[in-house]
């Protein structure tokens, strides 16, 4: 566990606020001056915080050109499922608004955002709820 990472790296993410990381396969790099500079070759499937939502894992993954991102909300909210890059830049909103309680799915297009290869994560919050997991895209 490499945690000063998952904490730099899921800072966008809105995951420090609840003390956890991401648990890291392997990890090369250095801390310089209080910064941690390196690549991550590994990571965890999920992040979940203490919720009943269900954000499933992608499919296909890894994925080219679009993959399908499916998820089940306990009861009606507003909902937001946004991707990130591994720098915790948002990339992607796929759905920003109202849903009813039930299984709903979303498409992301890698053409349409005109994302580059890599490690994606995609992050489902429903009210205080979230759920976090990773895609991968091979061009």
């Amino acid at each position: 566990m490499v945690d000063g990472v998952a904490i730099i790296i899921t800072k966008g993410l809105g995951i420090t606020e609840y003390g956890q990381g991401i648990n890291m396969g392997s990890f090369v790099g250095a801390r310089i001056n209080g910064y941690i500079l390196g690549s991550i070759t590994n990571v965890s499937e999920s992040i979940t915080s203490n919720n009943s939502i269900i954000l499933n894992q992608n499919y296909p993954n890894p994925f080219n050109p679009e993959t399908t991102i499916k998820y089940t909300l306990p009861s009606a909210g507003n909902v937001s499922l946004k991707v990130f890059d591994v720098l915790g830049r948002e990339v992607a909103t796929l759905v920003n608004g109202f849903q009813n309680a039930g299984t709903h799915h979303s498409t992301l297009s890698a053409l349409h955002y005109n994302l580059s290869s890599g490690i994606y994560f995609y992050r489902l919050q429903c009210g205080s709820d979230y759920s976090v997991r990773k895609l991968m895209l091979i061009k």
